[in-house]
């Protein structure tokens, strides 16, 4: 290859990786430690210092901010520029090594991996150390490999092997080499504490090669001299190590348990496609990356691969170990000391390297050294391995830019939306410290501020008396819940406000909860109370219903207190829900939600108790002006069954509620719009639209079928005063399917509105059960005054066939042993409703003895799902074992549960989800509620779902009881619509 052909490629690799990691460089919002890194960058370098020193990482990162900002300012561009270059300087330095230990070819190889490799990108578009980090070590080892290879360019010259004496002698390397390691390595342990365990990766390389070559050249002057170049940068760290020492040491531990496989596992996906959504790309997609390294980890001795070794300097067993050692190491220290944490994983940047080396080495491999005339065939694998690779990474690489699910913590949409629906006396709640920067970076509401609790741990009693002079001076609070688990570990905060606002909101943004708290109104009596004495279902009361305000606008919340009775203990888990309908049934707000803020489930009332539940109903921005009826119900969590009243309904209607015409209308960008292209029709806009399967809303993926109701949400705004009413047409195009209607309601027309109002209109499109499976175009045709004018496409929707019709064999609960029967009769209840299947419990089966280990006092897991297979039980599509004894697994202390591989048995284990278990008081409800986690989580696998990276979902990979109880008892989006599509075709194991 030419020097200008290499140059050429290697120019437009990096041009490439400039592109990627330029796009959408503000598409997303700073997250808490980002803000943290704005912060930090403002103030002087003494002051940065000094707090570095409070702080988990050490200074250089933040200096090299502070006057990075001063030149490219501080908006997110600005601050995430500073990752941008590094990341572009790491994919050069990839190609310099590659280049260095392997050839030409590998380099540019490596370098193009590196270029599209999505978790690099990622780490390139945040305003944090870690890339600094991965460029340290980079430089470190590129450095380190020149050394390696002077020094023996100059055993050999000392030698006279290759007939070149006297040039440089004794063993010595270049002063430039030497020189070299001793700031990159300074500046490495400056930037962040993991950098040790590069040096350590190096060290170790160094003494291999010393040991290999002691008795060539000076060894012992080698050794010395190198001794001497660590102990040069650890003096000029030396001020900064008592700080280092205390930080790291003293900062709470996040050792946790986990299964080798699930961290090796999960290592390889973030290597290979990022942090983002790696885990939603099928595991066939993964097989490229997995053969590729290990290909290049063969050890290979082609006559091209010596003479690469030869004319690089180092030894062709170094070359091969210098990328296995840096890759594994950092992984296995990882594991060691206990880092192996969701939160931590962004430390393995400095592995990425070394990853994209050795599969950059793997393809290389496959063509050099082969027959002329057998390269042609494989070159074409080569390409068709390549594109596999691409393929994936691009999926990745969209999903980081445009899924919401994959977003960063999303602190810039709640702080526009609060500026734009509060309201003077309102407040803001952040419940862990390091939210203030970010927040504050962001804040343009004047908003007070309340950073709760205000010390670690907490003090409970100054924690309410402040929660209750908030509640007494603000009329609405926005909290914004982040880490938790160290903020506030006994819920202090929260549960006092579930038990004395009205919680109106409670969503994730990223992995940060917003939640709306409404306190009630300075007045005597509500604005109206009714006392309905009305049975939901058979012996759950509703007396009481009182309304505090009904008149309300856009942002505002409805207040709303429920006074509920049981008439006997209720065994199953209900929600409320509260609605808002139009004229024509159309749900114009909505609030589900347990009772009293989640915190009193239905399932831990007792006879005759009286609960007393406040909700807040918040009603969205964009709903138009009118009066609306006010309803409430109460449905199974598990399967989403109403209960009904006597009269055969199934809510009660509560009264009706005004909402007026906001003061200002909202800015579009706080809008919950999906789809936001917009389509100007002159007098009025389409400011964007969402769409979904009618029930959908929390789900809009959900796949559509024939017979369904497509439901679309338009919002609209009046760029003028509109003088006639519009109506639209909404069709699928080709298709006699369309929907005719005014833009929002015949209650309110396009000749009310004002000038500059935003509304949004709610409207079903039915779907003929006839329909053809397809793909179709949804086009909307405007008609001012009922005259059509033009025809916009709003985009595609796909109908999907209809699965034959299949035999719904059911599941099947065995007890091992002793297990209540209340326990069995509620995993079957939600089993049933998280599968769609019947369920029952059949006869139990005695413990299998021969599974049980004396000396652990536990049973092997494996040994239930054995017994399970020889069971006779040619009804059941799955069976679930129930055992209330511990097990374990090989190579794990424990295990709450375990599932056949392509089979269809699962057992749960119940004692370690006992509170009891670890000296606490027994928890009843909460024991059944983590059983039944573990019970749909295990059932799960069996239907062919992996572990998920939404740390809600409850096929998330439990490291500990407190992952269970974090996570829900059901499936996000992409779960549910896998399960969903199994199930539909009888998916058999």
């Amino acid at each position: 290859m030419s020097d200008r052909l290499n140059r050429i490629l290697l120019l437009i690799i990096l041009l490439l990786a400039l592109a990627l990691r330029l796009y959408r460089l503000d598409g997303q919002s700073l997250w808490a430690d980002e803000g943290n890194s704005a912060a930090l960058a403002g103030r002087p370098l003494a002051q940065i210092a000094r707090d570095a020193a409070h702080d988990i990482h050490p200074p250089l990162y933040y200096w090299l901010l502070h006057g990075w900002t001063r030149l490219f300012g501080t908006s997110e561009v600005g601050l995430r520029s500073l990752s941008v270059v590094l990341g572009l300087l790491l994919v050069w330095l990839t190609y310099l090594i590659g280049r260095r230990l392997h050839g030409l070819a590998t380099g540019l190889l490596a370098a193009f991996l590196a270029a599209v490799n999505p978790f690099q990108v990622y780490y390139s578009q945040e305003a944090r150390m870690y890339m600094l980090l991965a460029v340290c070590g980079a430089a470190l080892f590129y450095t380190f490999v020149g050394l390696l290879g002077e020094e023996r360019e100059a055993i050999e010259e000392e030698e006279g092997k290759e007939g070149k004496k006297g040039k440089k002698g004794k063993g010595a390397a270049s002063l430039v080499s030497i020189l070299s390691l001793i700031p990159l390595s300074t500046l490495g342990l400056y930037t962040h504490y993991s950098f040790p365990i590069l040096l350590l990766a190096v060290n170790l390389l160094y003494l291999a090669w010393w040991v290999a070559s002691c008795r060539q050249g000076r060894s012992w002057m080698r050794l010395a001299r190198w001794a001497a170049l660590q102990g040069a940068a650890s003096l000029l760290f030396l001020p900064w190590l008592p700080i280092a020492l205390k930080q790291a040491t003293g900062w709470p531990g996040v050792a946790a348990p986990f299964a080798w496989k699930e961290a090796l596992l999960a290592t390889f996906r973030l290597l290979a496609l990022g942090p983002a959504c790696a885990t939603k790309i099928s595991g066939w997609w993964l097989i490229p990356f997995g053969v590729l390294p290990v290909w290049g980890l063969w050890p290979w001795k082609g006559k091209s691969n010596q003479q690469i070794s030869k004319s690089m300097g180092p030894p062709s067993w170094f070359v091969w170990l210098v990328p296995v050692v840096w890759l594994v190491l950092p992984v296995l220290m990882m594991l060691a000391l206990g880092l192996f944490k969701e939160a931590y994983l962004k430390f393995l940047l400095i592995a990425s390297l070394p990853f994209c080396l050795l599969s950059a080495r793997g393809m290389a491999s496959a063509i050099v050294g082969l027959p002329t005339r057998a390269k042609n065939p494989l070159l074409s694998l080569f390409v068709f391995c390549v594109l596999l690779l691409l393929i994936p990474t691009g999926q990745a690489l969209h999903g980081y830019y445009f899924d919401p699910t994959c977003a960063r913590d999303d602190y810039r949409g709640v702080a526009q939306y609060v500026t734009a629906v509060a309201r003077p006396d309102d407040a803001v709640l952040l419940n862990a410290p390091g939210q203030i920067e970010v927040w504050s970076y962001y804040d343009r509401s004047g908003l007070a501020i309340y950073p709760l609790p205000r010390q670690r741990p907490p003090d409970p009693a100054a924690t309410i008396a402040e929660l209750e002079a908030i509640a007494a001076r603000h009329r609405t609070l926005y909290a914004l819940l982040w880490a938790t688990d160290e903020s506030d570990p006994q819920r202090i905060v929260e549960t006092w406000l579930d038990q004395h606002a009205f919680k109106a909101t409670d969503v994730w943004q990223g992995n940060v909860r917003f939640v709306t708290y409404a306190f009630s109104h300075s007045v005597v009596e509500p604005a109206f109370a009714v006392a309905p004495q009305e049975p939901f279902g058979q012996y759950i009361w509703l007396r009481e219903v009182a309304v505090l305000n009904d008149y309300v606008a856009p942002g505002d919340v409805v207040q709303v207190s429920l006074v509920w009775e049981a008439g006997q203990s209720v065994e199953r888990r209900y929600k409320i829900t509260l609605q808002l309908l139009d004229e024509r049934n159309q749900v114009m707000a909505q609030r589900d939600a347990e009772p009293v803020g989640e915190s009193r489930p239905t399932d831990g009332w007792r006879a005759g108790e009286r609960i007393h539940d406040a909700h807040g109903l918040l009603i969205p921005l964009g709903t138009p002006p009118g009066s609306y009826r006010l309803i409430v119900g109460l449905y199974d969590r598990e399967n989403g069954q109403r209960l009904r009243l006597a009269d055969d309904s199934d809510h009660f209607t509560v009264g009706q509620i005004t909402v007026e015409r906001p003061t200002a209308p909202p800015p579009a960008a706080v809008l919950p719009i999906r789809y936001r292209r917009a389509f100007d029709f002159g007098e009025i806009t389409l400011l964007g639209h969402d769409r979904y399967k009618r029930g959908y809303g929390h789900a809009p993926d959900t796949p559509l079928y024939p017979g369904d109701l497509l439901h679309v949400t338009f919002f609209w705004r009046a760029d003028e005063t509109v003088a006639q009413d519009w109506t639209f047409t909404l069709a699928l195009y080709g298709q006699p399917v369309s929907l005719n209607a005014p833009l929002v309601s015949e209650a309110y027309p396009t000749s009310r509105w004002q000038a500059g109002e935003v509304v949004r209109g709610e409207h079903d499109l039915l779907l003929p059960p006839d329909l053809r499976p397809g793909r179709y175009r949804l086009v909307l045709t405007p008609a001012p005054g009922g005259r059509p004018e033009g025809t916009v496409t709003l985009g595609t929707i796909e109908v999907k066939k209809m699965a034959e019709e299949v035999k719904l064999r059911q599941i099947e609960l065995v007890p091992f042993g002793e297990v209540g029967k209340e326990l069995l009769n509620r995993l079957c209840m939600a089993l049933q409703g998280a599968f769609g299947r019947p369920c029952r419990v059949v006869a139990g089966l005695p413990l299998p003895t021969w599974a049980y280990h004396p000396a652990r006092r536990q049973f092997r897991a494996d040994g239930f799902l054995q017994a399970l297979r020889r069971l006779d039980a040619p009804d059941a599509e799955r069976l679930l074992g129930v055992v209330d004894a511990d097990c374990y697994a090989p190579g794990l202390n424990f295990v709450f549960g375990q599932a056949s591989v392509g089979g269809r048995e699962a057992v749960i284990a119940l004692p370690r989800l006992r509170q009891s278990f670890y000296g606490l008081p027994e928890d009843e409800a909460l024991f059944q509620e983590r059983a039944v986690k573990e019970a749909v989580h295990e059932l799960g696998h069996t239907y062919g779902l992996g572990h998920c990276p939404d740390p809600r979902c409850v096929m998330h990979f439990s490291n500990s009881l407190q992952d269970t109880d974090i996570k829900a008892a059901t499936f996000c989006r992409a779960c549910q619509e896998a399960i969903s599509a199994r199930l539909r075709q009888g998916h058999q194991p």
